[in-house]
């Protein structure tokens, strides 16, 4: 059973929706930057946000490894979560959106996460509870879905890094999200065109 096209290309499509975002976020200045002080509160705050997003993303690759499609991976962050990488973007990009200030942004980031990942996160365990069988289906009735229950967290045995190239990759990819939030809040902030078109 191969994965559906979302799940397939959801690095692409997120890239496809993210690029004109962008584009937006840097035309626009959020009405949040008439009020000085509420605005670097949630800047402080929102940066935060996306450095446990980065931190959460590296952290959970060194239990996946080179594991993927090879095994179900259930100690660790995976104990605690059935997609901790997903989790983790979605904390770091929310963090994003909040250091921006725009609550359009937010909700809209919200509701988009909200369903377009659903579907790729349930066409992943369609592929996998086929894949795996019944050890999936054994780790699927003990571990959440997406919000962690970081009661579950067990690590089994030693654990060693079987892919480093996995890991780098994940703290390159997972680093953008930081320095793309450093780099909005910055041109928030000396925006040309800040002060002609608000955006709540």
């Amino acid at each position: 059973m191969k994965k559906s096209f979302f799940a397939e290309n959801r690095i692409l499509i997120s890239r496809l929706v993210v690029t004109p975002v962008v584009v937006l976020i840097l035309l626009l200045t959020p009405s949040i930057t008439k009020y000085p002080l509420l605005n670097v509160i949630l800047e402080i705050v929102g940066l935060l946000i996306v450095v446990v997003g980065v931190l959460g993303r590296i952290f959970s690759s060194l239990f996946m490894g080179n594991n993927r499609d090879q095994k179900v991976v259930s100690t660790g962050i995976y104990a605690t979560t059935r997609n901790p990488l997903y989790f983790f973007s979605f904390v770091g990009t929310f963090g994003l959106t909040l250091a921006y200030g725009s609550l359009i942004f937010s909700v809209s980031f919200l509701v988009f996460f909200g369903l377009y990942y659903y579907k790729v996160i349930k066409s992943e365990e369609e592929y996998l509870t086929k894949h795996f069988k019944g050890c999936y289906t054994d780790y699927k009735k003990n571990t959440p879905r997406f919000f962690p229950n970081f009661k579950l967290f067990k690590i089994e045995n030693e654990y060693v890094i079987t892919s480093y190239k996995s890991v780098l990759k994940t703290i390159i990819d997972s680093s953008l999200i930081l320095v793309i939030a450093i780099l909005i809040v910055l041109l928030k902030n000396v925006s040309p065109i800040k002060g002609f078109i608000y955006i709540w």
